[in-house]
């Protein structure tokens, strides 16, 4: 198999999984009501990131990989996992709350256009034509699905909290594609993990100084805990958003930063059908519409090889 098709299958393969976690997200949310959400959120977000990190600085250690020290240059490193993990999956998560996991993940999915933006702005990127088209067309696609008012009520901040998210995981790609001339992927994950690891960290400790939320959970947490349900779901939240980030960034590393978004956005389509077939969904005949014609543009811009 050549390099290109690996990187294909990696990004689809991020893709598959990225949808996997927002469907359990999902039922996360409807089978647990009775404790605080946000608390929550953030004890979920942690572990799955510091798992990660670990895993990944094992990985690492393991290969006499580890040359880096904390000083001013590593917190520099960090910054795209802050901003793509506590900024952006806090939205993510509040946007499946209010309008489901399918159409959050159609309007999230914009960021490839931000992407292709801030990789010309920043990093000096030339794109052609041909993939500017196919992009404007998806985008033209999501406009489509904005007019059909979801449920008759689609309230402009529930469109906002997805859009935010696409800013800033655009955001975060652009800074690590960057630190990737540098540093290989491994590396660039890792300095992710910490960031994002970071910040969760930060929040919880000041959810506990401060009390706020957190203490209306706390009699909750050691419940939650030895629950087999909530154990389960955490484990493929765990599982599914690792292989996610890693087969990412590896596919940014093989096709660069514009195809493996675009390559990433197909969870918009994975996430209709798997939560139509295996959890009994709703598919919208018109958002399975639009997920297809996505699916055909990003065809055509990955078909050209770099």
């Amino acid at each position: 198999m050549n390099i290109t098709k690996q990187g294909i299958l990696l990004g689809l393969g991020s893709g598959l999984f990225w949808a996997i976690s927002g469907i359990f997200y999902e039922e996360l949310y409807r089978e647990f009501t009775s404790v605080n959400i946000f608390t929550i959120n953030i004890i979920v977000f942690f572990s799955i990131e510091f798992t990660s990190l670990i895993i990944i600085f094992l990985y690492l250690y393991s290969n006499n990989k580890i040359t880096f020290s904390i000083n001013k240059q590593f917190l520099s490193r960090i910054v795209p996992g802050v901003i793509g993990g506590p900024m952006a999956m806090l939205l993510y998560i509040y946007s499946i709350q209010e309008i489901g996991i399918a159409y959050t993940s159609v309007f999230s999915i914009c960021y490839p256009v931000i992407v292709v933006v801030l990789s010309v702005v920043y990093l000096k990127d030339k794109l052609s034509l041909k993939i500017i088209f196919h992009l404007l067309i998806i985008i033209f696609l999501i406009l489509i699905l904005l007019n059909t008012n979801y449920k008759n009520n689609l309230e402009l901040y529930k469109v906002l909290l997805p859009l935010l998210c696409a800013f800033f995981w655009a955001v975060e790609i652009i800074l690590s594609s960057n630190l990737m001339k540098s540093y290989s992927s491994d590396y660039v994950y890792f300095y992710r993990q910490a960031g994002s690891s970071l910040g969760y960290l930060l929040i919880l400790i000041y959810q506990f100084i401060s009390k706020k939320n957190f203490g209306e959970t706390s009699d909750n947490i050691l419940t939650l805990l030895t629950d087999f349900s909530f154990f389960f779901i955490e484990l493929i939240l765990l599982i599914s958003s690792a292989l996610s980030y890693f087969l990412y960034y590896k596919t940014i590393d093989i096709l660069g930063p514009v195809k493996a978004v675009v390559l990433n956005i197909t969870y918009s389509v994975w996430a209709v059908l798997i939560g139509g077939l295996f959890f009994k969904q709703d598919i919208s005949l018109t958002l399975l519409f639009v997920s297809v014609l996505i699916v055909i543009n990003i065809y055509f811009i990955i078909r050209k090889k770099n």
